[in-house]
Order: structure tokens, then C-alpha cells, then sequence
């Protein structure tokens, strides 16, 4: 997995896709976290989400 603050490439289990900063949660799940409350933070065991890129530098600011 990605470090922490890293921006994520990720697809749900539906199809759809997304970018997110990536954080990690207890018992090796992670959660897709989205900066903006406009826009839902996503489980990865909820959502059944899989990663398909990562960003080479850590989002600081929390922007993507």
C-alpha cells in the first residue's frame, strides 16, 4: 500500500472511479479520503475499492 497523504487512482466495485488521498485504518483496510466534503470519503472493504495508480509525491495541502 501507498504511504499515507499519497493520491490514489482507485476503482470501486462497480466500475467507478475516483481520486482520493490514501490512509490507511485498522485490520489492513484503508479509506479513500477526499479533502472536499462535497465529495464522500470511501471504505475499502465497504466500497470494494482497488488501487490503479499512485501519486509519486505526497498531497500536503490535502488537494488532488
Amino acid at each position: 500500500h501507498p504511504p499515507p497523504g499519497v493520491g490514489v487512482l482507485l476503482e470501486d466495485k462497480h466500475g467507478a472511479r475516483y481520486i482520493r488521498a490514501y490512509r490507511a485504518a485498522v485490520g489492513g483496510q484503508w479509506t479513500a479520503w477526499a479533502r472536499n466534503p462535497d465529495y464522500p470519503s470511501l471504505e475499502s472493504a465497504t466500497h470494494g475499492l482497488r488501487i490503479l495508480a499512485v501519486a509519486r509525491h505526497r498531497m500536503l495541502d490535502g488537494t488532488l
